[in-house]
């Protein structure tokens, strides 16, 4: 009879002890304010909805707005003082925890392209999302600050996997749509 306390069943546990832990205890003030300034997403207006505060282009803005739709409905936020929102988070916590979800499921959804890509190349010792998925790097990116650049990978990943696969007009399509992630880190810079 095996038992359940073997060495492979403890590292599982240890490994979503960890994450939920990330998940729950760690927010970036980046990703609450791309979440209060997402909630008056308009085309029109977006230049004076951030103050010249917006460090992301407005497709970010865009996804978090449409994302937070269903919260919405689900956690009635009220935000009618964001300052304090920011510093404490008490009022609304299921709110932001919603919006990381969005970066969490990109996190796990990239490890998916990776094994997919690596299935479709053929490689043997197919470690490569166990090694994305366990980076530290990735892990502290993602649970700890507001780690955007996940658009970015999951797109890249997912054009890969479409170059792979020959369909190359969807993999130029989506890689230049990953484009739009990057954030702009002086904005009187000429791209």
């Amino acid at each position: 009879m095996p038992s359940i306390f073997n060495i492979r069943n403890l590292k599982v546990v240890a490994t979503i002890t960890v994450f939920l832990f990330g998940f729950l205890n760690f927010y970036h003030p980046d990703l609450v304010a791309t979440v209060l300034y997402a909630q008056d997403f308009n085309l029109d207006n977006f230049y004076q909805l951030c103050d010249g505060n917006c460090t992301y282009l407005a497709l970010t803005y865009a996804i978090f707005y449409l994302w937070s739709w269903p919260a919405k409905f689900i956690f009635e936020p009220s935000l009618v003082d964001p300052e304090a929102l920011m510093i404490g988070l008490q009022s609304e916590p299921g709110f932001f925890l919603f919006h990381k979800l969005l970066l969490a499921l990109l996190f796990f959804l990239s490890v998916f392209l990776i094994k997919k890509i690596e299935a479709r190349v053929g490689i043997k010792n197919k470690h490569a999302a166990k090694l994305f998925l366990f980076s530290p790097f990735c892990f502290f990116a993602i649970f700890f600050f507001a780690g955007y650049d996940i658009f970015t990978v999951c797109l890249c990943l997912l054009a890969f996997l479409l170059y792979l696969k020959n369909r190359i007009y969807w993999c130029f399509l989506i890689f230049s749509i990953s484009e739009p992630f990057f954030p702009i880190t002086n904005p009187g810079l000429e791209v």
